[in-house]
């Protein structure tokens, strides 16, 4: 078991946990949860939300199997999960957490997230309103986002371990994050920012 396990763990949604991007989708009332085959795209197994042009946002990359574990692994008993987003699209983002399923057992990524920050603006802001609403410190937190600006200010201006993940979640950003806020917290230094590009 790993020694130093970040007390919150935060994921930005669109391009990181979600394709496309929740603003690229119709109105929030024509959206509606899908669990079978995308009209759009043919995928067999699309569980997200489809919009009224047949658009389905669903998860990406490794994202479903990291937020599986969050879910099941004992080792995340006492970690929080959340969802930080700029979006000014705020009603679909929660309309998609509500809806898109995490498992077969109907689990949605709302059932796994424990605090939602999504309106437009810096996400310093968002992270203050995480560590006042949970008391978590900010070197607790573990952020993935596939915006360098993001992962710059909050780790930077707050010391959160952040990870840029231009490609979305992937298990190697995953293991990148897990490692770095394991060295962060053994040092007893701030997060950085890490670019699983370059590990």
């Amino acid at each position: 078991m790993q020694e130093h396990i970040p007390l919150l763990i935060a994921f930005d949604l669109d391009g990181t946990l979600w394709y496309p991007e929740v603003d690229t989708l119709s109105d929030a009332h024509t959206l509606r949860p899908v669990d079978g085959v995308c009209e759009r795209t043919g995928m067999t197994r699309c569980m997200g939300v489809l919009d009224e042009y047949g658009s389905c946002l669903r998860l990406m990359g490794d994202s479903e199997e990291i937020l599986s574990e969050l879910m099941d692994g004992e080792m995340w008993d006492n970690t929080l999960v959340a969802y930080v987003s700029r979006t000014t699209e705020i009603e679909s983002a929660h309309l998609c957490l509500r809806h898109v399923t995490v498992a077969s057992s109907g689990t949605t990524m709302e059932d796994i997230g424990h605090h939602s920050e999504i309106f437009p603006g810096c996400k310093v802001h968002h992270f203050r309103n995480l560590s006042q609403a949970t008391g978590i410190a900010f070197e607790d937190m573990l952020f993935f986002d596939n915006e360098r600006r993001n992962t710059a200010d909050v780790s930077k201006g707050l010391g959160v371990t952040s990870v840029y993940t231009p490609y979305g979640m992937t298990r190697s950003a995953w293991e990148i994050g897990l490692r770095a806020f394991a060295e962060a917290k053994q040092g007893g230094g701030r997060g950085h920012v890490l670019d699983q590009r370059d590990c």
